[in-house]
């Protein structure tokens, strides 16, 4: 089961990637290239969609990385990883910091994690050993006797 919600999150992931990088590689040259058509030189208009391609890629990887980070963090503290997701992706910096106020103080299975606190163990008096009992002789039985044999009578 964590395997197939890896796999739905892995593609989901590649799916917002292409899905942006497309956007921006076929929008962001066009509406550059459409502000200013008067201009002749066409190489200065080259030189700033390439920067800004190359900017919105950096930030693109930058937040994804965060929303990445935000969902491990969440998953490892034992909160619901993929909402934690999605508010960072969708608030950006403010989602960041909201998670960074909320998220609980211990990862889980980490000492002190979802543990009830200490309690003193019950009183239990020092160890004694038993008593040492005099030894007992063996009972003591009489000497055996020899089997008594009936009386013989004589031959008729």
């Amino acid at each position: 089961m964590i395997g197939l919600n890896e796999q739905r999150m892995k593609a989901m992931m590649i799916s917002i990637i292409a899905i942006t990088l497309i956007a921006v590689m076929v929008f962001v040259p066009t509406a550059m290239a459409a502000e200013d058509d008067d201009d002749d030189d066409g190489f200065h208009y080259e030189l700033e969609g390439a920067a800004c391609f190359a900017f919105c890629g950096l930030w693109l990887i930058i937040w994804l990385a965060i929303g990445i980070w935000a969902y491990k963090d969440a998953e490892a503290r034992g909160k619901p990883g993929v909402l934690w997701l999605i508010i960072v992706l969708a608030l950006g910096l403010i989602g960041l910091i909201i998670w960074l106020i909320v998220r609980p103080k211990e990862k889980v299975g980490e000492m002190g994690a979802y543990q009830a606190p200490y309690q003193q163990p019950p009183y239990q008096p020092p160890y004694q050993p038993p008593p040492q009992q005099p030894p007992q002789q063996p009972p003591q039985y009489p000497p055996p006797q020899p089997p008594q044999q009936p009386p013989q009578q004589p031959p008729e």
